[in-house]
């Protein structure tokens, strides 16, 4: 199976939904680890890396600042963690943080366009995407 997902296809309503619901379900998640850990101080070992489903895979990286970074992908992708660390380190720290308009406490999505090129090449060039 090919994991060929277009972004065009969603609406705009359909992507802030989606987005929406993963946030919910990576928060429900990682709740649960937090309560299914045996000691509290396992708690802060505990961390959401992969979940699967019978259609694809959700691979996910928190950062020590509460960053999130979430990719989807077939189920025969191989573990992509290499890849959110090079997304968070090499880019978004490189093209976001660095960028002296940037504010950190703004929630809105980032609208860098040089990051968001930079993101979509990157992940292009994975042999997980072709």
């Amino acid at each position: 199976m090919k994991w060929s997902r277009s972004s065009d296809a969603l609406t705009l309503s359909d992507a802030e939904e989606e987005k929406r619901l993963m946030f919910g379900l990576i928060f429900s998640l990682k709740e649960f680890l937090r309560k299914m850990a045996p000691t509290a101080s396992s708690v802060q070992s505990q961390s959401l890396k992969i979940f699967k489903t019978d259609t694809y895979t959700c691979h996910h990286m928190e950062t020590a600042s509460g960053l999130r970074f979430i990719l989807t992908s077939d189920n025969n992708a191989a573990d992509l963690h290499d890849v959110l660390q090079h997304l968070y380190s090499n880019l978004y720290v490189e093209l976001v943080t660095k960028n002296p308009v940037y504010d950190a406490r703004s929630t809105k999505p980032i609208t860098c366009k040089l990051f968001r090129s930079s993101v979509r090449q990157y992940i292009e060039s994975l042999p997980a995407f072709k």
